[in-house]
């Protein structure tokens, strides 16, 4: 943790990649460590534990995993199958799943904090601050400090 930090904190290039990498190796030690006993029970999860273990990883991990194979291996299905059941059992697909839940913490950010943009864009992990501000307008039709400040005049004001 203390390497993260100091990695976070310096101006070496690349340093998003490296903290997305180690964060990544963390959870990798972490699943490795976890109680074997539990990863069984997980495998004979019902369609709706495997949904509710989806949305409570998804919770958990949504910044440093963003690959639904990552997800779809996790609760033992194919991409296809994941995909499948998520849609059948919530109406729309993983991926929209966790595009809602990146949107969320973006709002949380904007509205919550007095970072700029591109701040939250990497605290996000966008690597590039234009693509954010691309995503978030593609899916709430505004801009993030549209956003940030038609939100503020209407609840601060």
């Amino acid at each position: 943790v203390e390497q993260l930090l100091s990695e976070y904190q310096s101006s070496k290039p690349m340093k998003e990649d490296y903290i997305r990498a180690c964060l990544k190796l963390l959870i990798i030690e972490s699943e490795r460590n976890f109680n074997y006993s539990q990863t069984e029970k997980n495998f004979n999860h019902t369609s709706n534990d495997k949904v509710q273990l989806f949305r409570k990883l998804m919770d958990e991990h949504f910044l440093s995993i963003k690959s639904i194979n990552d997800y779809a291996s996790y609760v033992h299905l194919s991409p296809k199958a994941f995909t499948q059941l998520i849609k059948k059992h919530t109406g729309i697909t993983p991926i929209e799943h966790l595009h809602n839940r990146i949107l969320i913490e973006a709002k949380r950010l904007l509205l919550n904090t007095d970072k700029n943009i591109k701040e939250i864009a990497f605290a996000l992990n966008f690597e590039d601050p234009a693509y954010s501000g691309r995503f978030f307008k593609k899916h709430e039709k505004t801009t993030p400090l549209d956003f940030r400040n038609r939100m503020r005049d209407k609840y601060h004001n």
